[in-house]
């Protein structure tokens, strides 16, 4: 009946197919980034992409990691505290005013090429929320 199907599509139900959607994202940006940025990996960027929830919104990101952007889209980064960055590469020190980070995309690709997927992860929640109405 009419009211079965409208408790099964109340709100927080459908955002939880909305979630199960933004989880396929998450698995696959974890994936990405773990194969594009880990190779001195503290697995602290790829640990912190994660899926939540804001009011009728469900957002997929990296969240509490500052350099996470730099990496998704690249970028120039400059020297502001000090006259120079500094940092090894293979093992010997390098000083310099700035560094172009080439775009090293996790987010976007896991959206861009999954999209099928993503697509069946709510639908099925949905049938099932359905379903379990009827």
């Amino acid at each position: 009946d009419m009211k079965k199907l409208s408790r099964a599509m109340q709100h927080d139900k459908a955002m939880s197919a909305l979630e199960a959607g933004g989880y396929v994202i998450m698995s696959h940006a974890q994936e990405y980034a773990r194969n594009k940025l880990n190779k001195h990996p503290t697995g602290f960027l790829t640990n912190n992409i994660s899926v939540k929830r804001l009011g009728n919104l469900v957002l997929v990101g990296v969240f509490g990691v500052v350099y996470a952007k730099i990496h998704e889209f690249g970028g120039i980064i400059q020297a502001r505290n000090k006259p120079f960055l500094a940092f090894q590469i293979d093992g010997r020190w390098v000083f310099t005013k700035s560094v172009t980070m080439p775009a090293r995309p996790y987010m976007r690709p896991a959206v861009d090429n999954h999209l099928d997927s993503i697509k069946q992860a709510i639908i099925d929640a949905l049938r099932g929320l359905l379903q379990g109405a009827i």
